[in-house]
């Protein structure tokens, strides 16, 4: 049962990635250049690396297993609690960034799930856009 639950988590991951860089797919999206470039090569570096080690995670352990053990732990809560006030935070960053309240409500179910593995994504599609708000 945990061997096909990680599946689907992996196989609802490649579709959030597809459907993210489908949709959200701009001339600008792999060039790395300008003030901001160094640092949109950092998170694409970031992104991959994370991808890699989370796959490699996912092959040695189960996650529910491992969560379970966790929440026997005060630290291991607060250690889901603070994730999950950041994927809150990153919902309300989407949500000023999209400005669409449809937008934000296809994204609750991704960062749910994935937290930084699909808040990455979404940053990496829209950072021009969102380097703009700070410019």
């Amino acid at each position: 049962m945990g061997r096909a639950l990680n599946v689907l988590g992996w196989i609802g991951y490649a579709a959030t990635v597809a459907v993210a860089f489908a949709t959200g797919w701009h001339d600008d999206i792999l060039t790395f250049a300008g003030p901001a470039g160094a640092a949109k090569a950092t998170l694409w570096a970031g992104w991959l690396g994370f991808l890699a080690y989370s796959i490699h995670c996912a092959r040695h352990e189960n996650l529910f297993r491992t969560i379970g053990v966790l929440r026997g732990y005060y630290w291991g809560r607060q250690i889901g609690a603070d994730l999950y006030i950041s994927a809150t935070l990153s919902l309300c960053v989407i949500h000023l960034n999209s400005g669409d309240p449809l937008v934000t409500l296809l994204w609750v179910l991704p960062v749910l799930f994935y937290v930084n593995l699909a808040i990455l994504v979404y940053v990496l599609v829209h950072f021009e856009q969102l380097v703009a708000h700070f410019g």
